[in-house]
């Protein structure tokens, strides 16, 4: 027998050799012309090097072995799709004549406006690309021309129409419905993420179709409303398709055949639409992210063939004892994320028939105080992710005992407690353990390291853990991410631990009590965040050896020294926080990384000028210089900032000058603190000219990768200093331009800053009326223009701020009548007003009725401004010094006049002299003896 095989393999390899040796060099001459044409038509992209004579070498084509013709070509996106040119690209049938074994055909991508038809007589005795089976010409633009051409290609078994969804790419429903009676062997069919017309009914007359993608489909006027039955349909997808209406799904439930279905995101309540539990044969099921609520039908028992479930992002209610699932022998994978668990108060439990691979349950509820019973019989767990349900009870050693193939396993916020558990045996497939935001306690154990050699990924942070870190981390060889953040650890960081792996890339060991020198940097890191510690010294010269670093965060420290100048050349670094240290000197002359989006150096004794720094970090968004000693004046070499900033504090330092009318360029910013300084000058006058969307528009845009440390700015509102963080800080707008000396008047445009939260002018020297455009700024939360000179009347349209919370325009030169006490007005008292001496009316106690007569309106008169002050110097301390000298004669006469009070005063006088007198005697003599 083995003779008789060796034999005819012999056999076959000298005819594939006297076959092949027929052909030019390989290739079908003709075939090998026809390939070069087409090349040219479709305008094919430069990479796409077809050289020599055997086109069965070329890329992507495939040729069979036997008769040397082409069986496949695979050219989507050949062409610059994202170019495609407004004369879009035919393609002529004629130059697939020659192909008459071409099984699998794809020109996706390739900016295919029309197929040109081969013209009669041309047409060989075989049909025209007869043989072939699979036809791909998703993303191009053949929606909205005929597809009369695909009526000879009658083997066809898969199509592929995938389009853009543009509005000249109008699908016609119908048209493909009419090539059913030509393409009888069609089983899988793709129209997702078309522009569609006409009815699904059209597609009836596919009768063998096994597969239907309708994903991310809409329609031009009509909702579907028909989906039509197929009989041997097994796989259907309806992602996204939120135009379907209850009706629509009715067939579903009756097409027995199906394995996979997938109605992903269709905002359909599928209890009234279709019934699940008919579809026995179902394989895998996402009804994720519908409105899906209540209790999980018992039903769900029936779907005995299920190996996927897919539950996330509902509202049901699953309850701990995961009876409904118990019976699915089948199931591998469950996704239960985003859902309600819940503890049954009674529950007859049994033995569970499933073995889970995957378990998701990222959700939230009451567990009941414990893991579900069932994960106690789980035995070939790869992955589970269980989050933010109430469990309470110790670390569950057992869950890596029972399932030596887990590779990743994320407990957090299940309330755990107790030390920290290590398992029986060494764990050589666990790569992802997330155990964070929990009261785990007592000290990281000593051999975690041992047990865990293959981590990737460890993050323990937010719990109650005690010690240093464990020596045995040394021994993870491919941990990239350690997050220890938030919990008790102390000691310092040796040069053994974790942190000297070469895969190592992220280290957070933020808030705990970690001491000593920052660690020397290596050169693959991308995130260290050692902020909120007691770390001392300098700044190493060595991070500038981290040329991938991304976000660097030592803030909250006590170190000191100056910033290393050759951090500014760090191509890479994002993120940036030396914030409350004792970070001296003046910022390195052109400190500009160019991808920086975030810096953070407030609280320092930073000093100097800002007229070479961040002048080339085009895409910065935070900027926090607060609370240092810079001087000088603004420059415009900030321009490079205009288009990403969005929060910007200079704040407490001694900056002076004029506020730069550049500022005007800003086109994202939504907070500014300028308080605190020296500026002089008028307010910015192009506030006139800002859009509306200046300070209004626009989610903060992270950048890629990693998220960035949400990090917490400081600013004041409503008299007190608040902290914002995460959407908060996203939806803040503020200006504070408070504590300086600026002059002028108040801009009328600042009522185009229509979501703008909060305005705090005071403590300036601001002169004229308040302007009537601030009553547009509806959003209005907190208005500060105390202690200034602003006088006029309050405008009585200021009353419409319905969100204004605090209101000060106390120690200014108002004059008439309070604003009407309705609505938030109401709720203000005497201080708002308070310093205002020709202010009358509610609620302060001068009557306007009484003082219109007798009081003059107030003129302001700039040359008189120095004499204008709340107190004279001069004169104070003229005051100051008669009235000590009254004081003491007045002592002086009082004594000369009583003798008897005379004798008591040089009485204690006596006494307290000795008193004095022996003290010193007495530390003296100490003193000698020692």
């Amino acid at each position: 027998m083995e003779v008789i095989v060796l034999k005819c393999m012999c056999v076959r390899v000298i005819l594939m050799v006297l076959v092949q040796g027929l052909f030019c060099n390989g290739c079908i001459n003709e075939e090998r012309i026809a390939l070069l044409q087409l090349k040219s038509d479709l305008k094919f992209l430069p990479y796409l090097n077809w050289t020599g004579l055997d086109c069965c070498i070329w890329e992507g084509i495939e040729c069979d072995n036997m008769t040397g013709r082409v069986v496949n070509l695979s050219l989507g996106f050949a062409s610059d799709y994202w170019a495609c040119p407004p004369q879009k690209t035919r393609v002529n049938g004629s130059l697939f004549l020659p192909f008459q074994q071409l099984r699998s055909l794809d020109l996706s991508g390739n900016c295919i406006s029309e197929w040109l038809d081969v013209p009669e007589g041309l047409e060989r005795t075989s049909t025209l690309l007869g043989h072939l089976e699979v036809l791909d010409l998703s993303f191009n633009w053949l929606a909205g021309n005929s597809l009369s051409f695909m009526n000879k290609f009658s083997s066809l078994k898969s199509l592929n129409l995938e389009e853009e969804n543009f509005d000249e790419n109008l699908l016609n429903i119908s048209e493909i419905g009419r090539l059913s009676t030509k393409l009888k062997n069609l089983e899988v069919l793709d129209l997702s993420y078309s522009l569609v017309s006409g009815k699904l009914s059209s597609l009836s007359g596919f009768s063998s179709l096994k597969s239907l993608d309708l994903s991310f489909i809409t329609t031009k006027s009509m909702p579907f409303i028909d989906l039509p039955y197929f009989k041997n349909l097994e796989h259907l997808s309806l992602d996204y398709v939120s135009s379907l209406s209850s009706t629509s799904l009715l067939n579903i439930g009756s097409m027995t055949s199906l394995k996979s279905l997938s109605l992903h995101d269709c905002e359909l309540d599928l209890h009234s639409s279709l019934d699940l539990c008919e579809l026995v044969h179902l394989q895998e099921l996402d009804i994720s992210r519908n409105y899906l609520s209540g209790a999980i039908p018992l039903c769900f028992a029936n779907l005995t063939s299920l190996h996927r479930l897919d539950l996330s992002y509902n509202s049901f209610q699953i309850p701990s004892s995961f009876e409904p699932f118990l019976n699915l022998s089948k199931l591998k994978y469950l996704d239960g994320n985003n859902n309600e668990i819940y503890a049954e108060i009674e529950s007859n439990f049994m033995a569970p028939k499933l073995q889970l691979e995957i378990l998701r349950l990222s959700a939230h509820g009451n567990g009941g105080g414990a893991l579900p019973k069932f994960i106690f019989h789980q035995r070939d767990l790869r992955e589970v992710d269980i989050t933010n349900v109430k469990m309470g009870n110790e670390f569950p050693s057992w869950l890596l005992d029972n399932n030596t193939k887990l590779e990743r396993l994320v407990l957090v916020n299940l309330s755990l407690s107790g030390p920290l558990q290590l398992p029986v045996h060494r764990h050589m497939h666990l790569s992802h353990l997330d155990m964070s935001e929990n009261s785990l306690y007592g000290r990281v154990p000593m051999e975690i390291g041992v047990y865990f050699p293959k981590l990737e990924y460890l993050s323990m942070s937010s719990n109650q853990l005690l010690g240093s870190i464990p020596f045995s981390t040394s021994q993870m060889s491919a941990l990239q991410v350690l997050d220890l953040s938030n919990n008790q650890l102390s000691g310092s960081l040796s040069d053994n631990l974790a942190i000297n792996s070469s895969s190592l890339h992220t280290i957070i060991l933020s808030n705990n009590r970690l001491e000593g020198r920052i660690l020397n940097s290596k050169s693959n890191w991308q995130e260290l965040q050692l902020d909120s510690n007691y770390f001392t010294g300098g700044i190493p010269d060595s991070l500038c050896n981290s040329s991938f670093l991304q976000v660097l965060d030592i803030s909250d420290n006590h170190l000191f020294g100056r910033i290393p100048a050759c951090l500014g050349h760090m191509t890479n670094l994002r993120f940036l926080d030396f914030s409350q240290n004792n970070i001296t000197g003046s910022l390195p002359s052109g400190f500009s990384p160019p991808l920086l989006f975030h810096v953070y150096l407030s609280k320092n004794r930073l000093q100097g000028s800002l007229h070479d720094a961040f002048y080339n970090c085009s895409i910065l968004e935070t900027l926090d210089l607060s609370h240092n000693h810079f001087g000088g004046t603004i420059s415009n070499r900030l321009n490079s900032l205009y288009d990403q900033l969005k929060y910007l504090l200079l704040n407490n330092n001694m900056l002076e000058g004029e506020i730069p009318i550049h500022f005007c360029n800003f086109k994202e910013l939504k907070m500014m603190d300028l308080s605190h300084n020296k500026f002089s000058g008028q307010i910015f006058p192009c506030l006139n000219h800002y859009r509306q969307r200046d300070l209004a528009e626009g989610p903060i845009s992270y950048y890629a990768g990693s998220p960035a440390p949400q990090k917490t700015l400081q600013f004041t509102t409503k008299g007190r200093e608040d902290s914002y963080k995460g959407k908060i800080l996203e939806y803040m707008r503020g200006i504070d331009l408070s504590d300086n000396e600026l002059t002028g008047e108040i801009p009328i445009g600042i009522g185009t800053l229509i979501k703008l939260h909060s305005l705090n002018l005071s403590h300036n020297r601001l002169t004229g009326s308040i302007p009537e455009t601030i009553s547009q700024l509806g959003q209005m939360e907190s208005l500060d223009l105390s202690n200034n000179s602003l006088n006029g009347v309050i405008p009585s349209q200021l009353t419409q701020l319905y969100s204004l919370e605090v209101f000060n325009v106390s120690y200014n030169n108002l004059t008439g009548k309070t604003p009407q006490r309705i609505f938030q007005f109401g709720t203000f008292d005497e201080s708002t007003y308070y310093g205002n001496p020709f202010l009358c009316g509610l609620p302060l106690i001068k009557n306007c009725y009484t003082a219109e007569a007798s009081v003059p309106i107030p003129r302001y008169n700039e040359e008189e401004e120095e004499e204008s002050g709340w107190i004279d110097m001069e004169v104070f301390y003229v005051t100051l010094i008669v009235t000590y000298i009254c004081f003491l004669l007045g002592i002086a006469m009082v004594l000369y006049i009583n003798p008897r009070w005379r004798r008591i005063w040089f009485y204690y006088c006596s006494q307290a002299t000795e008193t004095c007198y022996y003290f010193i005697v007495d530390s003296i003599s100490k003193c000698k003896i020692k």
